[in-house]
């Protein structure tokens, strides 16, 4: 007669409540007894309700014991899951083979939690914090970014930071990651003059997202991009940064001739003529996002039909104004028009050369 397996009276009282309950510790737990050589997990709160409130937190012992179980996880995705965790964040050292790191959408961070991925995670290729929900001191924050770049600035290729507590003078580590081949910044609200200056030393950039940057003077900007480190750029994303104009646009056009995708949704201060700038020079263009920029009248789309011959996907608000919309008949049948009533960050495309980069980083 087989056995019963043995349970201590804690994990008796933990099954209960998973059953009883709608968490998912118990489908971690059976990941753990069932597939030791797992390489990808990816775990997403579902909530039952619109209040946040009424999430539940997924107990950080269970996810302890993954980390122990499952030694060859290469990329670990947390999103909604609101670890509070130490343990967590030390445990990560288990994970010798862990290479991307996602922690997204509302995860509460701290310093020492930061401090822990630069130490443990040694070698990470892949990083996304979001910080909606942050806690510490600005020293221990700095500290901790500081610490972040200096101890991964060989093996890092991709960021991506929402909200996470960096200052301007935070980026002046940025500058010591050299491979960085993506850097997304969403609602990048402390960047500034030093955090510019180490965005235009990164030599290896390919795609560079600038979200919601709204107190810098164009200047800045132009200057940025006249760098002729960011030459190589095939995917960029200005949305919602005030700061972008014609001066800018004409300035993109001019130094990132190579672009296959941009994003100016948002942008009020780009007109017909910075938009017929861009898509005369930037030949290779296949993506183009001009959701909700007020100062666009659609005369520019006659250009994008004469010069943009590679581009095959075009998004713009639902609904256009009279003047747009008569004149989207203008655009080649080979555009696919997608009309958007609410903007997201990401977007609905991504370019084919960063799809690769980012599957051959994985591997």
């Amino acid at each position: 007669m087989k056995k019963k397996p043995y349970w201590s009276r804690k994990e008796k009282h933990m099954v209960q409540e998973n059953f009883n309950g709608s968490d998912v510790d118990e489908l971690v737990r059976q990941l753990c007894w069932t597939n030791h050589e797992v390489e990808s997990v990816t775990i997403k709160r579902c909530s039952r309700g619109f209040d946040s409130r009424q999430w539940l937190l997924l107990r950080a012992p269970v996810l302890n014991r993954l980390l122990h179980c499952c030694p060859l996880i290469r990329h670990l995705e947390l999103s909604e899951v609101n670890i509070r965790s130490g343990k967590f964040f030390r445990n990560l050292g288990h994970l010798q083979c862990l290479k991307s790191l996602q922690l997204s959408y509302g995860h509460f961070l701290m310093p020492s939690y930061v401090r822990d991925v630069a130490t443990q995670c040694t070698h990470l290729t892949r990083l996304w914090l979001s910080g909606e929900n942050c806690s510490g001191s600005s020293d221990a924050w700095q500290n901790a970014y500081t610490m972040l770049f200096s101890h991964r600035c060989n093996t890092l290729t991709h960021l991506k930071f929402d909200a996470s507590k960096l200052t301007d003078s935070d980026f002046k580590g940025l500058a010591q990651c050299v491979n960085l081949h993506m850097l997304h910044l969403h609602k990048a609200t402390h960047l500034d003059e030093q955090g510019l200056q180490a965005i235009g030393s990164l030599r290896c950039l390919l795609s560079l997202r600038l979200h919601n940057v709204r107190h810098l003077c164009f200047d800045s900007l132009v200057d940025l991009f006249r760098t002729d480190n960011l030459r190589g750029l095939v995917d960029l994303s200005l949305a919602d940064c005030s700061c972008v104009n014609d001066m800018c646009a004409e300035a993109i056009a001019k130094h990132c001739r190579h672009l296959h995708t941009l994003s100016l949704a948002l942008v009020n201060g780009v007109t017909d003529n910075g938009v017929e700038t861009i898509v005369r020079r930037c030949d290779a263009l296949h993506y183009l996002d001009l959701y909700c920029m007020r100062s666009l009248t659609g005369v520019a789309f006659a250009a994008i039909a004469l010069h943009a011959r590679e581009l095959s996907f075009l998004v713009l608000e639902q609904p256009c104004d009279r003047k747009k919309e008569e004149r989207v008949g203008e655009l080649n049948a080979t555009v696919k028009v997608h009309r958007t009533p609410v903007w997201r960050t990401g977007g609905t495309h991504i370019c084919r050369l960063l799809s690769c980069s980012a599957y051959n980083c994985r591997l």
